[in-house]
């Protein structure tokens, strides 16, 4: 298996914590861990919870994901 690409890491526009986007480059699906925050919660583009998906981007995925909690500085 390969690994995800970091594509970009901000302030949440709506609401509080982190906005996190990955990218898997990868012929297969690649499951991501996220350690050292509190929640890690699946959304969209627009920042809305998103519907399934879980931790896991299918081949040439991007996944948006908003942190939440002990390392992620609140607003």
């Amino acid at each position: 298996t390969g690994d995800v690409v970091f594509s970009c890491l901000k302030g949440a526009e709506v609401g509080d914590g982190a906005v996190l986007r990955l990218f898997n480059p990868n012929p297969g699906p690649e499951e991501v861990g996220i350690d050292g925050v509190g929640l890690v919660e699946r959304i969209r583009l627009d920042e809305e919870a998103a519907e399934g998906g879980g931790m896991v981007l299918e081949p040439a995925q991007i996944a948006t994901f908003r942190l939440r909690g002990s390392l992620v500085r609140e607003r």
